[in-house]
């Protein structure tokens, strides 16, 4: 096998959704044998396997290391490697919440596949509702605190590119101190509810 070649199969193609094909180069490839890119089948259309050029539809995949071999009558040649894309975040929604976590945090974009990891400010926010897909993400805020946290995405070891995306904690709100009054010696214990205090063991300043 000389090279392995992307080529455009439709104009919405994703490549990590499948939708390209992918041209492979090389000899002695007779008319017909097994494909594989990352050990899933690559699909050749009729009239598209010679003995000198192999032309698939890509699997869905994922990665930047995937095999690609041709088995002809149980011959395999020599791996070339092929890389899908890495994740693009496009937007994310929304960009803040609550410090008790539970909302739900939509990523959208590209060359997600259909599983990896997603963190908000280090925390892992795991698959809801509709779950981790090719082209969208739904998961749940961990609770937390703090503004101006990274968003970040990685798909089989590709971290997206590029993660300009940040996330904040919404501000505390208080509602009401009771008891709301006591002697200029301090000493009183105050109990303060409201919102967004943070979680368990959330060093909270009054002033």
């Amino acid at each position: 096998m000389d090279s392995v070649i992307p080529q455009l199969a439709y104009s919405d193609a994703n490549v990590d959704s499948g939708g390209l094909f992918i041209i492979i180069a090389g000899q002695d490839f007779f008319t017909s044998g097994l494909i594989e890119v990352g050990g899933n089948v690559c699909t050749v259309l009729p009239g598209d396997h010679t003995h000198t050029q192999i032309r698939c539809l890509l699997p869905a995949g994922s990665g930047a290391t995937n095999d690609v071999t041709v088995n002809i009558a149980g011959q395999v040649s020599v791996p070339k490697n092929y890389a899908y894309a890495p994740p693009v975040i496009d937007t994310v929604t929304p960009d803040h919440g609550p410090t008790l976590g539970g909302a739900v945090i939509t990523l959208a974009g590209t060359s997600f596949s259909t599983s990896g990891a997603v963190t908000i400010g280090g925390l892992a926010c795991n698959p809801v509702g509709s779950g981790h897909q090719h082209f969208q993400i739904e998961c749940e805020l961990p609770e937390g605190i703090g503004q101006g946290l990274t968003i970040a995405l990685t798909v089989d070891g590709q971290p997206a590119t590029p993660q300009p995306y940040t996330f904040s904690y919404d501000a505390p709100i208080v509602s009401t101190i009771s008891p709301n009054h006591g002697n200029t010696e301090g000493s009183t214990e105050v109990v303060i509810f409201g919102s967004n205090f943070g979680p368990i063991g959330t060093v909270v300043t009054a002033t």
